[in-house]
């Protein structure tokens, strides 16, 4: 809803095969101003086990992607204050 300016505005993106995936948080909308958001606590719930996200701060605009359980080589990557950037052949890229 364009007109909400004061929710945070998040979804998971989840692969059941490998029990993993990204959390997806946007606080921005055009042309709007976007309400900040405090520490911010979320908390994903696989069928295993959940997934908590370290406490943040969003701002107006802020926007980022966040993985959990993801397979990098014979490490897993979980929940830390690191945004997803890209993969690049075999370099994983972060923004911290």
């Amino acid at each position: 809803d364009a007109e909400n300016t004061k929710e945070l505005r998040y979804c998971v993106r989840y692969n059941k095969e490998q029990n993993c995936g990204f959390l997806f948080i946007n606080n921005h909308q055009r042309r709007r101003r976007m309400s900040g958001h405090e520490n911010v606590q979320i908390t994903v719930k696989l069928p295993d086990e959940a997934i908590v996200f370290p406490n943040m701060n969003i701002a107006d605009n802020a926007y980022g992607i966040y993985p959990f359980n993801l397979r990098m080589g014979n490490s897993v990557l979980n929940p830390q204050r690191t945004v997803f950037f890209a993969v690049l052949m075999i370099h994983y890229v972060f923004i911290c």
